[in-house]
């Protein structure tokens, strides 16, 4: 399983060029992410390790909807794909946490709450790439993409 998780940094760093690289890494970091919580029997959200993994594959996950009203601007891609691959990076560079959790934690509220944050965080570093793809291009259908990132995420981020 460890072999799928360095598979997937590359994968991410080529999606800097191609889109299909990217959502290779997607599918990979996916495939993982779901056979480290079939192992640990739990929600892979605890520990450096798999919330960074959780965050890069949210950030592609977000990225599908918003690439399609960006009509494809490479830029987006580009940057996001480097983000995705720097945060798969720090996540190989730091340790699994396999150990049970405390009983505080084994609780639905606690997962809800972690996956909803990250699903936030994921949406603001989108609108933050929006951001900057809008002002470097000055592309005025960028605007509204960038709006509705924040609003998903700031909803997302109220709910837990």
């Amino acid at each position: 399983m460890i072999i799928v998780s360095y598979a997937i940094f590359p994968l991410y760093l080529l999606g800097i060029f191609y889109r299909r690289f990217l959502y290779g890494g997607f599918a990979l970091q996916t495939v993982y992410l779901i056979l480290r919580g079939v192992e640990l029997g739990r929600i892979p959200l605890v520990g450096v390790h798999d919330t960074l993994n959780f965050l890069s594959a949210s950030l592609v996950a977000f990225s599908i909807p918003f690439n399609k009203s960006m009509k494809g601007k490479k830029a987006f891609l580009s940057i996001l794909s480097g983000m995705a691959c720097v945060f798969s990076i720090f996540a190989l560079s730091s340790e699994p946490y396999s150990t049970p959790l405390p009983p505080v934690l084994r609780t639905y509220w606690f997962e809800l709450h972690v996956i909803l944050s990250f699903f936030s965080y994921a949406l603001f570093g989108i609108s933050a790439i929006l951001g900057i793809v809008y002002l470097k291009d000055t592309l005025p259908e960028g605007r509204d993409p960038l709006y509705k990132a924040v609003l998903i995420g700031y909803s997302f981020f109220l709910f837990p």
